[in-house]
């Protein structure tokens, strides 16, 4: 890990398997970084570069604003390391797409109820969205008690499309133009 720059994440900072691999790269020399939640937390031991999230106390246990905090930590790094402007822009517009989201709240409780009674739930993305999408697989089945399955959107072709029952929600995450298309298809 020498040359190497090595990020930890942990909404608690206790996660012992990510703390070896930070520590065994600090102790060869490469840089090892650690984001948590939490201050007083085995990760923030490491010598040098610690981040926290500050965005409170974790109550939900989906540790979902921990999840969105520490995204955005990464993205601010990706932003800055590779120098990308237009990177860095649409993190200064974040706090205005989160007030947007408010906006459609009336439109999520309403189809709500067709999630309900579901048994199973089939959320697709494709690239970077088919990480998002396994972390909401994560949530679902944390929060909701719900069998949910994810699939990159081109996988999704090579054999569950035919377990798939009628009637069943999907969630599709769609927010890349290259991909896009593929993903709705």
């Amino acid at each position: 890990y020498s040359h190497s720059l090595v990020i930890g994440i942990s909404q608690c900072g206790q996660a012992q398997d990510v703390y070896e691999v930070l520590k065994r790269c600090d102790d060869q020399g490469g840089i090892a970084v650690s984001i948590t939640n939490v201050r007083d937390c085995l990760m923030a031991t490491l010598k040098e570069y610690y981040m926290n999230c500050e965005c409170g106390e974790e109550k939900s246990f989906t540790a979902c604003k921990s999840y969105l905090t520490q995204m955005t930590i990464l993205l601010g790094l990706v932003a800055e390391i590779s120098g990308d402007a237009s990177l860095k822009e649409a993190l200064e517009k974040a706090p205005s797409v989160i007030e947007e989201c408010y906006e459609v709240e009336d439109q999520v409780r309403a189809i709500l109820p067709m999630y309900r009674n579901a048994n199973q739930v089939y959320l697709y993305g494709r690239g970077l969205l088919n990480a998002l999408a396994n972390e909401a697989e994560l949530k679902i089945i944390e929060s909701a008690y719900l069998d949910a399955r994810c699939y990159g959107s081109s996988d999704f072709y090579h054999g569950p499309i035919s377990m798939t029952p009628r009637f069943m929600p999907n969630i599709f995450y769609v927010a890349d133009t290259l991909t896009n298309q593929s993903t709705m298809d």
